[in-house]
């Protein structure tokens, strides 16, 4: 089973190893946005945006509409 949390965006890290400071459940964790953000576009606009996250890795971008759908079938913390 593959489980990914949600998480914003908060500050860049290193962003020549595009990683990123996330909020995750109110924790804060280093994830890698190489799997999003091509090496050639900035990180800048990755700021405040909400992320799904699986081992270290944003897999997908989201926002607040798909949270709240996922939170009215899901227990969210």
């Amino acid at each position: 089973m593959c489980l990914a949390t949600h998480g914003r965006v908060r500050e860049i890290v290193d962003a020549a190893r595009r990683l990123v400071r996330v909020d995750v459940e109110g924790r804060p964790q280093t994830v890698s946005l190489a799997l999003l953000a091509p090496p050639e576009d900035g990180l800048e606009t990755w700021i405040g945006r909400l992320v799904l996250v699986h081992v270290g890795f944003a897999v997908r971008r989201t926002d607040e509409d798909e949270l709240r759908a996922l939170e009215g079938i899901l227990p969210m913390p």
